[in-house]
């Protein structure tokens, strides 16, 4: 299969940080003509080898559900499908702080509202803040969630609990109509998914408008 991905080069930042995001909104946007419309129209598809037939993903799937929020078969499959194997289980101590990265754009959507499971420890936030050049790609973004620039949540644990880690899968996104061509991320960041999110009781969310990241880059694959 032919395809074309993100391979820019890096360019030095010269004057006001608006450059880059008049640069980084020109990419995005020819991407988002080119291998998005809407979800009706495009194909997203995770390089999971997560196997849904096999007995492991039946544990897995069991103990994910029986302590997640949501209790969709389809919904979790899909967050089983999101790693590139199957997720680990990990105790958590209370005080342990995790991060998720959002699109400005998505100022009152379920990420706001900590209804999204996945999230990054803070070796992992270092990493892909230190490395924001390749967000998009390390974290197999579709492109109905890159952004010029992005901002943070934090969650704080209350008590101990569990939550399940995982390598993020690559992902390909396409046109249906034109399957040949591709948008393609490379994924390889360790995510943490919190299937109890919801629960406030076991999960403290932080919102600080000065935590954001604006990468002063175009992206890279």
């Amino acid at each position: 299969m032919n395809y074309l991905s993100i391979c820019f080069l890096m360019i030095s930042f010269i004057g006001h940080s608006q450059n880059w995001d008049v640069k980084r909104d020109s990419i995005w946007k020819k991407y988002k003509n080119d291998y998005f419309i809407d979800w009706n129209t495009t194909n997203f598809v995770t390089q999971s080898s997560v196997d849904s037939t096999s007995l492991i993903y039946h544990r897995v799937f069991d103990k994910f559900k029986d302590i997640s929020c949501d209790k969709d078969n389809d919904r979790i499959k899909t967050v089983l499908y999101a790693g590139l194997s199957y997720p680990i289980e990990i105790n958590v101590n209370a005080g342990e702080v995790y991060y998720k990265i959002v699109p400005k754009h998505f100022e009152n959507s379920k990420f706001a509202l900590n209804q999204s499971v996945y999230y990054l420890d803070a070796a992992e936030y270092t990493y892909i803040s230190n490395n924001n050049e390749y967000l998009e790609s390390y974290l197999g973004l579709p492109l109905s969630s890159v952004s010029v620039d992005y901002k943070v949540y934090k969650i704080i644990a209350q008590q101990n609990t569990t939550v399940y880690k995982s390598y993020i899968a690559p992902t390909i996104q396409n046109l249906k109509h034109t399957p040949s061509v591709s948008y393609r991320t490379r994924g390889g960041i360790v995510q943490t998914i919190v299937p109890n999110i919801c629960n406030s009781a076991i999960w403290k969310k932080v919102a600080d408008d000065s935590m954001q990241i604006a990468p002063k880059a175009v992206p890279k694959n």
